[in-house]
């Protein structure tokens, strides 16, 4: 139990920052970090179907599946706007990603 516990926080603590926060290669880590803590979490899910850990995980996975979906639909966001070239709006779209990714990763 404790192996899969310290191996969820390590792959949770996984990512990078980059030096503009607003250049595509910032949105590529703060998806990269999404990438980690999704296979982590898939991961925790996996033994908590299969019953290696205890049955109080399923609340866990009900609370940090909304954390998913959120942080997705953010980076979506942030990447159109990127796309789209909106210098305006992309300050909050890049913020509100890397935002929900971290609130994603400290669950």
């Amino acid at each position: 139990m404790r192996k899969y516990a310290v191996l969820l926080v390590a792959t949770l603590t996984i990512g990078g920052c980059a030096t503009n926060p607003l250049s595509p290669e910032a949105l590529v880590a703060t998806a990269s970090a999404f990438g980690a803590s999704l296979s982590a979490f898939n991961g925790y899910k996996d033994l908590c179907a299969r019953r290696v850990i205890p049955q109080t995980c399923r609340t866990v996975v009900q609370s940090i599946q909304p954390k998913i979906v959120y942080a997705y639909n953010a980076l979506k966001t942030a990447r159109t706007v990127m796309l789209q070239g909106n210098t305006i709006f992309l300050p909050t779209a890049m913020a509100a990603a890397q935002s929900a990714v971290a609130d994603l990763r400290a669950a």
